[in-house]
């Protein structure tokens, strides 16, 4: 309609300002009006997996207020029985931002056992998606008679050191219980993560009861037997029209913890569900240019592990590049499945050398707790191209003629200058040319001389290095190969004063010393064996070597030209 009435206004010149003025205020009109935002119909359920028996809670939304008329239901009732159903329906409006919705939330309890469909709904011309849910057989464990009793589940009886294990806990009550409360779940030589609460419906026998579910994610440190303590619940029950404390415990449970299979490779023990790594650049495909940074980000994601359990990245260096590495950061996400751990390094990249540069391939050896095999994450080498730098390109070419204008065989002189005036401008720039060289000259002596007085008069602090020697000596005579391991990356970063080094083979890389390798090789293997780590150090490992070398390793005046990974500089110094 605007634009018919536009075209009109075209046409008759005569009424040009009564019809601008009018679409003008049609315009203001409706720049005010606030309409609500219609989005389309959405289904959700708390649970996609559910045993005979247990209710089901379904909430379909609509992104507007509904006053009067209901998406049809009935199809439901082919495979769940509607149990209750209610509705929730808002509107606002703040400072002309409108939100409006409304919520339809149904509780189900299948009819029948099997994958099950909730339909697909429509409604005001919206349509929502279909759900399949999973709809298991009843543990045939459960008490049919008992108004209040325990379950506790566990997912798989044995799992390795460091794998994740899941455990269920489930209290069923069929009487009305208030100042509910249970005890946290501490195993000793574990690491425990709550994963999720949840709360619903389920029907035994003739008794219907509320379920408390509790979901927890357990990574044990040490091979052998794991006790699992039963949780102890408490609360008040009304029973027989009276009122009566209740406490009970949930069931103990053993969980055999195996040592890391002899086939596993790669240094870091990763047990993991799924396990992939993948790169982004901050330009897609990279573009790389002599002198000019390019941020690279490696990410890595694994279903069954949390983020400190992966490891730092080796990269490696190369000597037509430098690399400026941000600190890691370690993500963890708890679902009901399970933790998934990801880990996320972001490095910029300076081309040093036009050419071809070849980014070495990535590979981390992984076992597949699913399959119960070895594989591997590749992330595959990367062939890219530099060009040569904006200042390097064109250097030697000589410039355009100011003032000279170039047509095929033709050439026209503009604005000559006279022989005198090119002579003045000539000198004068000489003398502007030999001020500004002679400046920068000074600056540099300067420079120079002030930094080699401010390291002569400031070394590099050794305090926090002495301490870190102080640490080996004291974890290598406990048997403590992780601490050592700790200890000697701490001393590296304080020693050469760069946080960028995060792995044994980054400290024997950068202190150039291939029988350091050799003793760092020998303390990650110590790592990951079925011993529990308080073992005899000095019969494996000699720690009094690595520190030895490490007390021979260059100061980092010596190796300050060196390539390799380097901390993050300020972008804008002080």
């Amino acid at each position: 309609m605007v634009a018919t009435r536009i075209g009109t206004v075209a046409a008759m010149p005569n009424k040009i300002s009564k019809d601008v003025a009018l679409v003008s205020v049609l315009l203001l009109l409706l720049s005010g009006l606030s309409l609500p935002a219609f989005g389309a119909l959405v289904s959700q359920v708390d649970r996609q997996e559910i045993s005979s028996g247990e209710t089901l809670t379904l909430r379909v939304s609509l992104d507007q207020q509904v006053m009067f008329g209901e998406p049809d239901f009935s199809a439901l009732e082919t495979d769940f029985e509607i149990v209750s159903r209610n509705r929730q329906s808002r509107y606002s409006s703040n400072n002309g931002q409108t939100e409006s919705y409304t919520h339809w939330v149904l509780t189900l309890i299948p009819r029948r056992e099997g994958n099950l469909l909730i339909p697909s709904f429509s409604f005001k011309g919206e349509v929502s998606d279909a759900l399949e849910i999973i709809v298991k057989k009843p543990s045939t464990s459960l008490s049919s008679d008992a108004q209040i009793f325990t379950e506790t589940k566990l997912e798989k009886r044995s799992v390795y050191v460091q794998e994740q294990a899941l455990l269920t806990l489930r209290l069923y009550t069929a009487v009305p219980l208030s100042d509910f409360s249970m005890s946290p779940l501490e195993v000793p030589n574990a690491q425990v993560i709550k994963l999720a609460d949840n709360q619903y419906q389920k029907r035994i026998g003739r008794m219907d009861y509320i379920v408390v579910e509790t979901r927890y994610a357990i990574f044990p440190e040490i091979s052998g037997e794991l006790i699992l303590p039963g949780m102890r619940y408490s609360g008040v029950a009304r029973m027989d029209y009276r009122r009566k404390r209740v406490a009970l415990s949930s069931e103990e449970q053993v969980l055999t913890v195996k040592a890391r299979p002899a086939t596993a490779t790669g240094g870091t023990w990763l047990p993991a569900q799924t396990f992939n790594v993948r790169d982004n650049w901050q330009v897609q495909p990279p573009q790389l240019t002599v002198g000019e940074p390019v941020t690279r980000t490696i990410v890595i994601e694994a279903k069954g592990l949390t983020a400190v359990q992966l490891p730092p990245l080796d990269v490696g260096a190369d000597n037509s590049i430098k690399l400026y590495a941000d600190q890691a950061q370690l993500e963890d996400s708890t679902e009901a499945d399970g933790v998934r751990g990801r880990r996320v390094e972001s490095m910029a990249i300076v081309p040093t050398e036009a050419g071809v540069l070849t980014l070495p391939e990535i590979t981390l050896q992984w076992w597949d707790t699913t399959s119960d095999t070895p594989r591997s994450a590749v992330l595959p080498a990367r062939t890219l191209t530099v060009l040569p730098g904006v200042n390097s390109a064109g250097a030697n070419q000589p410039g355009p003629t100011v003032g000279m204008t170039t047509s095929g065989n033709s050439t026209t002189a503009e604005n000559v200058a006279t022989p005198h005036s090119t002579l003045v401008t000539l000198l004068l720039g000489s003398n502007i040319v030999l001020l500004i060289l002679s400046a920068v000259m000074g600056l540099l002596w300067w420079r120079e001389r002030t930094g080699s007085n401010a390291a002569d008069n400031n070394p590099v602090p050794e305090s926090g290095a002495r301490a870190s020697l102080k640490a080996m000596r004291q974890a290598g005579a406990a048997g403590d190969f992780a601490g050592l391991r700790e200890a000697v990356i701490h001393w590296a970063r304080q020693h050469w004063a760069e946080p960028g080094l995060h792995t044994l083979g980054q400290v024997a890389r950068r202190a150039d010393d291939p029988e350091l390798k050799s003793l760092f090789d020998q303390l990650d293997t110590l790592l990951y064996e079925k011993q529990d780590g308080h073992g005899d150090a000095k019969a494996k490992v000699d720690f009094e070597a690595i520190i030895k070398r490490l007390e021979q390793a260059p100061k980092p005046s010596q190796t300050r030209n060196k390539p390799g990974l380097q901390a993050l500089e300020p972008l804008y110094p002080q």
